[in-house]
């Protein structure tokens, strides 16, 4: 698992240990409870995985993780899960803890991004939203700068054989 979330779920496991009467515990005992609760988890979502692909279903669901609870290498009761989790108290966490996974923001500019802050381009019915933004005017349009060229295919022959001829 990632290194915040193991983190949480030690003090998770740790407050769980101390509600059941558990006054303190050595930093390698609780090592040792996190990284088998995140074994046994894994265990858990991978089987329950097998039996939701295995039935062509692309999310696992109820079943799928009944079937894996009850694997012989898991052997876990759920209705005594079920029993557990009707009777035990809620117990509030005793830390912050944001959002779990923390969306960041990245200064990607995405193309509906661009099109939103560029109010000078008209939209186009026949042109799909997934597009890119036509580019601004400014780069297909004739400027001093921008020397104009012959597009007379017989005057540009003529010229070409001119420009021959002088260089010989």
């Amino acid at each position: 698992g990632g290194m915040i979330a193991d983190e949480v779920l030690k003090v998770a496991l740790s407050q769980l240990g101390g509600s059941l009467g558990f006054g303190s515990a050595q930093e390698s005992a609780l090592d040792i409870l996190t990284d088998s609760v995140v074994h046994f988890v894994k265990t858990v979502g991978l089987i329950a995985h097998d039996a939701a692909e295995h039935a062509k279903r692309t999310h696992m669901n109820f079943i799928d993780i009944h079937s894996a609870l009850s694997e012989p290498d898991i052997s876990m009761s759920v209705s005594e899960l079920l029993q557990f989790a009707r009777t035990a108290d809620d117990l509030p966490f005793v830390r912050t803890v944001p959002k779990f996974p923390v969306k960041r923001k990245h200064a990607l500019v995405t193309p509906d991004d661009a099109r939103a802050a560029d109010t000078t381009t008209t939209t186009r019915n026949h042109v799909p939203p997934w597009f890119p933004p036509f580019p601004d005017p400014a780069f297909h349009t004739r400027t001093a700068s921008y020397e104009h060229r012959d597009v007379d295919v017989y005057h540009a022959r003529e010229m070409k054989g001119k420009n021959k001829r002088d260089a010989q």
